[in-house]
């Protein structure tokens, strides 16, 4: 379409993932909530699902007309862009069908989750241990076919350490065979 040529590789598949997403979320909200909580008329119901199925529908075909990756993987999933379309609906519908109190529990327990992992994370990493001027660095650089210059920089690793984070002795005696 020559629309979609004025955005850059990627950009209307993610704007068509983020319009799915939301569409299906509004037509979930619609179909749980419609009749006892919002309490819509039936028109307006029957509006309403229609008319975010369509954008959902919109959307996918938007995804479907992308240039698919034909290379062959271990494991691609198959009919995409239909079974991950139908895996946001179906999770989204699953989702809001959940208590407000499973969502409380929910919350803390990420909360508390995310406390842990980072409050442990930055005082026992292995990153915090390295002197901060290390001098054992190695600088690669990949030049790609687009002709774009990408530098790595990758830290030489030091010997091996015991579970204090102190250097074992190596016995460097070499084996007689």
């Amino acid at each position: 379409l020559k629309i979609l040529t004025d955005f850059g590789p990627g950009e209307v598949v993610t704007i068509a993932v983020v319009t799915m997403t939301v569409s299906g979320l509004c037509i979930c909200s619609i179909v749980v909530f419609g009749g006892n909580r919002l309490q819509l008329p039936l028109w307006s119901f029957v509006l309403l699902v229609i008319l975010f199925c369509i954008i959902f529908l919109l959307s996918l075909v938007l995804i479907w007309l992308h240039e698919q990756n034909r290379s062959v993987k271990s494991f691609q999933v198959p009919l995409v862009p239909l079974v991950p379309a139908l895996s946001i609906l179906v999770n989204i519908y699953l989702m809001l069908q959940l208590k407000y109190l499973t969502w409380i529990r929910f919350a803390v327990w990420i909360a508390l989750g995310l406390l842990i992992y980072f409050g442990y994370g930055i005082w026992h990493s292995k990153e915090n241990l390295q002197d901060p001027n290390c001098q054992n660095v190695v600088a690669r650089y990949v030049v790609f076919p687009s002709g774009s210059l990408i530098e790595t920089v990758q830290a030489i690793q030091p010997g091996a350490q015991d579970a204090m984070g102190m250097a074992e002795e190596v016995n460097e005696d070499p084996i007689k065979r």
